[in-house]
């Protein structure tokens, strides 16, 4: 999964199965969600007992530049690269 600060930087994880999923150290009961908000630019792994790896790739990338670094960033977006 990847982030961007300031733009698409909250992860909000929602259970809408009838079983319990754990992602990470957060363990997530049916119907529960929970939002896990990135402040600054990282990558890790977390442990996930729904995807079939068993483990999720999280990358949050330091927000674009103003001007034209922007500009593209916004356009690639758009579409859908």
């Amino acid at each position: 999964m990847r982030f961007t600060i300031g733009v698409r930087d909250v992860l909000v994880l929602r259970n809408e199965d009838d079983v319990a999923a754990t992602f990470g150290p957060v363990r997530l009961e049916p119907g529960q969600t929970y939002r896990v908000p990135f402040r600054a630019p990282t990558s890790f792994q977390l442990a996930c007992s729904v995807h079939r790896e068993s483990e999720v790739g999280i990358i949050v990338r330091a927000p674009p530049s103003r001007g034209w670094e922007r500009l593209h960033w916004r356009a690639r977006h758009l579409m859908g690269s």
